[in-house]
């Protein structure tokens, strides 16, 4: 009976460990926005300096969080056409572009301007968001989408399928940020978790099974 306590609790000791790493390692570290090894990262190994920083944060876009990296000023195909200025999307987009836009260098941050590490790959979304998900202007809500906002003619429909705002707010579901201090808009952290706090693929908010991401806002 000993042994076999013996043994029961180093089974347990061992299953708490395992779920402890599993917990305090869920989010960042790991994921694909933790940059602490990165060749172009000459922080020292830390992870959050080059998107963030304690002291002499960047304000020039409204509510960015301690923001350390040169903002985007580029403008956009979106939707609704070319020459879309950056201020045309929400502000959290625009955080999401500084990067993934690829205008800016990756190691551009910390007041450095002459970085050269460009995002690549399928991460790269470029200026051409026209076949990308609408966000900002070309994804203003408004209760429904708003009909004046519309970008085209296919969203004229589509408005239709739309969960309600009233049951947007009740239940808290897929979060909107507004364009400047218009109405709000879907954009790029509507769906994407930056800090993966919900350790899921992709970066996601929630898990996009059997497409139930897409069913927060799609009623279909």
């Amino acid at each position: 009976m000993r042994e076999l306590t013996k043994h029961l609790n180093i089974l347990i000791a061992v299953l708490a460990v395992t779920l402890f790493t599993s917990v305090s390692f869920a989010g960042i570290v790991g994921s694909d926005h933790d940059f602490s090894g990165a060749g172009w990262n000459a922080t020292g190994g830390q992870i959050c300096q080059p998107c963030h920083t304690p002291h002499g944060a960047d304000t020039t876009i409204a509510g960015s969080p301690l923001w350390n990296r040169i903002p985007t000023t580029a403008t956009y195909t979106t939707h609704a056409g070319s020459g879309q200025a950056a201020t045309a999307i929400d502000d959290n987009s625009r955080l999401c572009l500084s990067c993934h836009d690829g205008t800016i260098a990756m190691d551009n941050f910390g007041g450095n301007t002459s970085g050269t590490a460009m995002i690549t790959g399928a991460a790269l979304l470029g200026t051409d968001l026209s076949n990308d998900h609408p966000i900002g202007a070309d994804a203003v809500w408004s209760g429904t989408y708003d009909a004046a906002a519309a970008p085209g003619s296919q969203w004229t429909a589509e408005k239709t399928y739309m969960v309600s705002q009233n049951t947007r707010d009740t239940a808290n579901i897929m979060p909107l940020r507004p364009v400047g201090t218009g109405n709000p808009a879907v954009g790029c952290t509507s769906c994407h978790e930056p800090h993966n706090r919900n350790s899921q693929s992709n970066m996601l908010w929630m898990s996009n099974a059997a497409s139930a991401l897409c069913l927060n806002c799609h009623v279909k």
